[in-house]
């Protein structure tokens, strides 16, 4: 595998790209022999998606819990949080969200099936 030409090697795609953009950036990229690195946003994308499309490099772990857990179980667990960070709304500091993501790994637990499947898709894909 050669490297890219020119003294980029690596790509990151941000997460306001909606999916013909994304996808036509990755592949580029891909052709490239670029490293690959996205911000998803899952108003704009979905993790599953991204892996769907070839994205094995996330930035932001914190992506991958969102995106596993139900609407209900978000927000049952946000009301949860001021209580358990000891903070009293509001109105929350900018922080807050970022030191509620372990929260958001506490709640989901080491076996959740869910994560473990997403774990398992974004193993490297196998050269054509």
């Amino acid at each position: 595998m050669s490297s890219p030409p020119g003294p980029l090697s690596g790509e990151k795609l941000y997460w306001r790209l909606r999916e013909p953009e994304f996808k036509g950036a990755l592949l580029e990229a891909q052709n490239l022999r670029m490293n690959v690195t996205g911000h998803i946003d899952l108003k704009v994308m979905t993790i599953d998606r991204a892996l769907d499309l070839g994205l094995r490099n996330f930035e932001h772990i914190h992506t991958l819990a969102y995106s596993v857990m139900t609407a209900a179980g978000f927000d049952s667990l946000m009301a949860q949080v001021p209580t358990t960070l000891g903070i009293r709304p509001p109105p929350f500091p900018p922080t807050a969200l970022y030191l509620s993501v372990p929260e958001f790994w506490n709640y989901l637990g080491p076996q959740n099936a869910r994560v473990l499947a997403l774990l398992q898709s974004s193993r490297p894909m196998t050269p054509a």
